[in-house]
């Protein structure tokens, strides 16, 4: 009881104002990034059709299967965990899969490309796009805090998926504006 009263709920009233009060985005910046992250996108979509020779869904798994371990025939160095039953082993196409045949096949530009479209395709659909769906008119985003959500008994939140990347060229974490 000691705990609840003198450390969690003085601290309910901070929360539930952190969570009203929002935070600020740089609305043209966001506007300007889903374009310039679109467009990149785009582009490395059509260097991925240039280097294979075909159109395919880079988003499809199953496209993707066929055109790296059929048409190219690279080694599989990850499957699928199989589904629910587990019986239903694919070879991977996720990242850790794909940095693998890049250590393995260095001279093959489509999967650098390829890993290139999933870090813009990331970008877009999280952090940019989920912003842009949530912003209030006011120009701010809110999120919910949750004071028993992590183990450690720090704050949980939504917000935290602003990714600090190494390199990170288009400054995403720059959308937040100090109030």
């Amino acid at each position: 009881q000691w705990y609840l009263d003198s450390i969690e709920f003085p601290y309910i009233d901070v929360v539930t104002e952190m969570e009203s009060e929002g935070l600020l985005l740089n609305t043209p910046l966001l506007d300007e990034l889903i374009h310039t992250v679109t467009g990149a996108k785009a582009e490395t979509h059509g260097k991925a059709i240039l280097s294979i020779g075909e159109d395919i869904n880079l988003n499809s798994s199953k496209q993707l299967r066929k055109i790296l371990y059929k048409k190219m025939g690279l080694k599989i160095p990850f499957f699928t965990d199989g589904g629910e039953d587990g019986l239903n082993k694919q070879p991977s196409t996720d990242k850790e899969a794909l940095s693998k045949l890049i250590d393995w096949y260095p001279q093959n530009t489509f999967l650098s490309i390829l890993l290139e479209y999933k870090k813009y395709a990331k970008v877009l659909s999280n952090p940019l796009k989920r912003f842009k769906k949530n912003l209030d008119t006011d120009g701010k985003i809110r999120g919910y805090f949750n004071q028993c959500g992590a183990v450690t008994g720090r704050l949980s939140s939504d917000l935290q998926q602003l990714p600090r990347m190494k390199n990170d060229k288009f400054k995403i974490r720059n959308l937040v504006v100090a109030e």
